[in-house]
């Protein structure tokens, strides 16, 4: 991997896990969240800023959430990264891919009850979705202003 992929590499990093990675800034919760996906942005990474701020509204619930996504810079050998028990997966996928558009998918799910179609970006035999492919589009167009979601996705 080249020194310019690593640091895309970082970057998304920093942008698939923001949501999470946001809190490292809260006294306890970031203890906490550390624990939880073992990567130590406080050491290893730089705070390059954040992504626009998103309200959710999880499916089957009433509540709202703001979530604030963060990008971290991680330049050179990526870090020691030991999630914990609590995290179900680590996956890696191509930047340049999703970018393209090059990895889109569309997959069936159950969601409260009814089966619905979601768009997302196929990595790894796994699907890359909901609020996490919403980040990504925020984060490609901080990369390149012009970038647009293409009409046939």
């Amino acid at each position: 991997m080249s020194k310019s992929d690593d640091f895309i590499v970082g970057l998304i990093v920093g942008g698939l896990l923001g949501a999470v990675i946001g809190i490292l800034y809260a006294p306890k919760p970031g203890k906490e969240t550390r624990e939880e996906i073992g990567l130590d942005l406080d050491r290893y990474g730089r705070l390059l800023g954040h992504l626009d701020y998103m309200n959710v509204n999880p499916i089957g619930t009433s509540y709202d959430m703001l979530i604030v996504p963060f990008v971290f810079a991680v330049e050179g050998e990526l870090p020691p990264f030991r999630p914990n028990h609590e995290v179900a997966a680590v996956i890696w996928g191509s930047v340049q891919g999703m970018y393209h558009g090059d990895s889109v998918i569309r997959r069936d799910m159950h969601v409260a009850g009814e089966k619905r179609s979601f768009p997302g970006f196929g990595v790894e035999n796994e699907i890359v979705w909901g609020l996490t492919y919403r980040m990504l589009h925020g984060f490609f167009a901080v990369l390149d202003p012009a970038w647009r979601i293409p009409d046939e996705w």
